[in-house]
Order: C-alpha cells, then structure tokens, then sequence
C-alpha cells in the first residue's frame, strides 16, 4: 500500500513522498513488533497511548519496504530502521498518517494472538449452572433432617457429680 505524505527529504526537492508499506506483517515482524510491547515495564503497559506509540513505531520500523525519499545529492535513500528513525519518526505528522495505514493494516496480524492467548488463560467471567467441584456423580437430593431430642431435661445431680463453691 501506497500512503503520501508531505516530502521528507533534505532540502524538500519536490511535495510529496510515497511510502510503501508491506501487504501484511509475516511472524517475524508481528513477534518483533508484540515484544517490543512485552518489554515495557508494568507501570509502563498500564498507559494505553504508550503501548499504543510503541505498536504503531514496530509497523513503521518493519513494515515500510520502500519510499521516495531523496539524499541532498539526488540519490535515493534506502529504507532501514535506522533511516526510519532519521527520516520519519521525527516528523510526526507524516509518521501519524503512515502510522494510522499500517495500524489499519497490520493490527489483526500482531494483536490476534494476543487475544487468542489471554481467552485461552482466563475463563469466561460467566458461568450457566453451578460452579461447585463435581465429583462425576448426579446429585443426591437429601430429605431435612429432623431436629434433635434432648434426651434429659432434669438439672438433677448424677453420681459423681460435686457442687462447686464460689
């Protein structure tokens, strides 16, 4: 996919820039791209527009196969990560509209197993029926039990029985 965006090059020697993007992600990008994610801190992955930022950095840095740009000597400028970084991260609104293209396109292949993992680990927060341990056999159905009988109501002393003193 084809995205244009305002030209990048040193020195802006035409208006736009097109940036294409892979097709899709393959495992390897979409593994590198969940990692980089993995490797936040907790308090880190609580902070949704971080994790977000750190997403949308993998597709740039892995997804964008080839570009327009130009050196200042005319020549064209190979597509790297580390030119990613150079080129393209510091300009943030050109970044943002790669980045929402590929988010577009590359986010069911990196998040999917995620999602497939975490229904996998966690059961379903509702259950039908009781959630008691079964012990394989159907319930047995128990009649009240009938209350107990004292069987003395007498306060008289028995055999070997002595009054206490105060």
């Amino acid at each position: 996919m084809d995205v244009q965006v305002d030209c990048l090059c040193p020195g802006t020697p035409h208006e736009q820039d097109t940036i294409t993007l892979a097709d899709e992600v393959d495992f390897r990008t979409a593994a590198r791209i969940r990692n980089a994610v993995a490797m936040l801190t907790d308090e880190e992955r609580q902070d949704e527009p971080l994790v977000y930022a750190v997403l949308q950095e993998g597709y740039l840095l892995h997804g964008i196969t080839g570009w327009t740009l130009q050196g200042a000597d005319g020549k064209p400028l190979p597509v790297s990560p580390g030119a990613v970084r150079t080129w393209l991260l510091p300009r943030a609104v050109q970044a943002s509209i790669v980045a929402d293209a590929a988010d577009d396109m590359y986010t069911e292949a990196v998040m999917a197993p995620l999602v497939h993992r975490a229904q996998t680990l966690s059961p379903p927060t509702l259950t039908a029926g009781a959630t008691s341990a079964s012990n394989g056999s159907a319930a047995v159905v128990k009649a009240q039990p009938t209350p107990l009988k004292r069987s003395s109501t007498s306060t008289s002393r028995t055999g070997g029985t002595a009054v206490a003193s105060a």
